[in-house]
């Protein structure tokens, strides 16, 4: 099972399957050793957009170390906050987790597409899920809290008492390694189920409804999620130009959607580089979270996962402690939904840029293992420099080379070119990173991928959204992801919402925690 520390890419490249390990040199596989990949360890496939590079096209490892390093040891302002609230931080990993996590297309028909069609969710054609729902919480099963009040807001998990008790009964495990991800779960699937009561759900029925009904709850739930995604994520994430650009005139690099009839279309630059521009919004704290004394630390979010296992999934209840339920209204900001009255300025994100918190700068090398409960002392990985090495071991394009892709196919659609740093602005102000760039120089035209997205959005957009080639990159996957949907609100113009929201032409996440459920569930 792939984690957020992955080990494993599968790239397509010239009608060819390439495996790329961790520190190993990648290998050609068969359809049989294919297919046993992606079914069993459920290993992404990708497609390189900007071309597969060997070492010679980019910077030796020794200046990544040491430009990783350097990072390391820049300062961490807890108090650089942007401006885009808190929980679109986790949405956003939820999002790139639906659309970066998939199967071989068509065969099964249910299995996982690099869609954004909720599949990591509830599968593709299924009607139910494993599990038993805490007090009928709905047709998908949403788990207990433990603790002397029993609430339904925690993932369904294996039961008491059975093996793996308290494993997240969830087809995509990730979305458990970190608290702020796993609620974000939770709030999808108890969206789900207030539509199914919209539309007449009633749990005596539970097995009665068929696939037509199914269908049209999924349906619902589906575009209203992806109206969220494309005009309240992506809006406070890209810049304004690239959102303008791709919805009025398309896409000019990433070519998939619904006419693609290739299902490995997933550009590895966005999955294994530019994606993960969201680590860098992580604070290392949150106060308040809920009923939470002092601060809510990172690493208590990661001991309140199964795989990550600490004391907040350790005790006899295996469940997560209620006092930790996410209070929404500390991370959205609810103004004009049906909470107007109760809401209040949100906890920000950091910044966009190149500060990573210390929580997530050095890390347990056992994250690359299924389970991760407890790391040895000392056997940690560099976030910043493990990224730079593996987009170097999967022949990323350098950040120079990809602005000139990029630029040349937009003014072959009439399109103006990105901005772009100078060699000059690609240092920071930081001296131990301005050391490393004088050591290495060739970091100054051969820029690791990773490092060039966050440095563009201090540059261009002060930390509070993307840059030009960041903003382009994940807006035409994103919108490539909703096109590829089978319900796609992109092949329907005159979409509207159907449920209450603020905004009679577009849903929103706030819209969608409100119709879920109260924001503050323990209040």
């Amino acid at each position: 099972m792939a984690r957020h520390a992955q080990k494993a890419y599968l790239v397509s490249a010239n009608d060819r399957i390439l495996l790329f390990e961790r520190r190993k040199t990648p290998k050609e596989v068969g359809h049989e050793e294919f297919l046993t990949l992606v079914r069993g360890a459920n290993t992404p496939t990708y497609k390189h957009i900007f071309g597969w590079h060997d070492g010679k096209a980019l910077p030796p490892i020794k200046a990544l170390a040491a430009l990783g390093e350097a990072l390391i040891h820049k300062p961490y302002a807890s108090s650089d906050d942007s401006d885009i609230p808190a929980g679109y931080t986790y949405f956003g990993q939820f999002i790139f987790h639906d659309i970066s996590f998939m199967g071989p297309g068509k065969d099964p028909p249910n299995d996982r597409t690099p869609a954004l069609d909720l599949d990591s969710v509830l599968r593709i054609d299924a009607a139910v899920m494993p599990g038993t729902g805490c007090h009928d919480s709905g047709p998908l099963p949403i788990g207990c809290t433990s603790g002397s009040v029993v609430m339904a807001e925690d993932l369904p998990r294996v039961d008491l008492e059975l093996p793996e008790e308290g494993k997240p009964l969830i087809v995509d495990s990730r979305n458990d390694d970190f608290l702020p991800l796993a609620q974000c779960h939770v709030a999808l699937l108890k969206f789900f189920n207030a539509i199914a009561k919209r539309e007449g759900y009633d749990p005596a029925k539970k097995g009665s409804y068929d696939k037509v009904w199914w269908q049209k709850v999924r349906r619902i739930w589906l575009q209203h999620f992806q109206s969220a995604v494309l005009h309240d994520y992506l809006p406070r994430i890209v810049d304004r130009s690239s959102f303008r650009s791709v919805m009025q005139h398309g896409r000019c690099i990433v070519k998939a959607g619904a006419s693609s009839q290739n299902p490995d279309w997933l550009p590895i630059e966005f999955g294994a580089a530019v994606a993960r521009f969201g680590h860098s919004m992580i604070r290392d704290a949150y106060r308040p979270w809920n009923r939470i004394e002092g601060l809510a630390r990172l690493s208590e979010f990661m001991e309140s996962s199964y795989a990550n296992s600490g004391d907040k999934l350790s005790s006899s209840a295996h469940r997560l402690l209620r006092n930790w339920v996410t209070n929404w209204f500390l991370l959205l900001d609810f103004s004009g939904t049906a909470y107007d009255a109760l809401a209040i300025e949100p906890i920000k994100a950091s910044k966009i840029n190149l500060s990573l918190s210390p929580a997530l700068a050095s890390l347990p090398s056992c994250l690359f293992d299924e389970l991760c409960s407890n790391p040895a002392p000392g056997d940690v990985f560099a976030l910043a420099e493990e990224t730079m090495k593996t987009g170097h071991e999967l022949g990323l394009a350098t950040a120079q080379h990809a602005v000139f892709l990029t630029n040349a196919a937009l003014a072959s659609k009439q399109q103006p070119p990105l901005a772009y740093l100078l060699p000059e602005q690609i240092p920071t102000d930081d001296p131990s990173v301005r050391q490393a760039f004088t050591e290495h120089p060739d970091l100054l035209t051969r820029t690791p991928l990773w490092y060039y997205i966050l440095r563009e959005a201090e540059h261009f957009g002060g930390g509070c959204h993307l840059g030009p080639l960041g903003s382009r990159i994940v807006m035409e996957t994103v919108h490539a992801a909703i096109e590829s949907s089978a319900n796609s609100i992109l092949s329907q113009p005159a979409w509207r919402p159907q449920l209450p929201s603020a905004n009679l032409r577009h849903f929103s996440m706030p819209d969608l925690i409100a119709m879920a459920g109260h924001p503050n569930p323990i209040g």
